[in-house]
């Protein structure tokens, strides 16, 4: 984009994008070595595997 002259505000736009989109698959991949380091072999009870699951979803959904 800047070899071909794209104004200042696209480059900025396409970089936060960039910068969104990277933030987002770290959280997740953060959030699975979590659930992975507390239950490894999936042994927690139902209840608190699906607690866990959740929390870790919405840690990668939304930080």
């Amino acid at each position: 984009m800047i070899d071909e002259d794209e104004s200042c505000e696209a480059v900025a736009q396409q970089l936060a994008a960039s910068r969104k989109a990277l933030n987002k698959a770290f959280f997740e991949m953060m959030a699975c070595a979590m659930e992975q380091g507390i239950d490894p072999d999936r042994e927690l009870p139902g209840d608190s595997r699906d607690t866990l699951h959740e929390l870790t979803r919405l840690l990668a959904k939304y930080a």
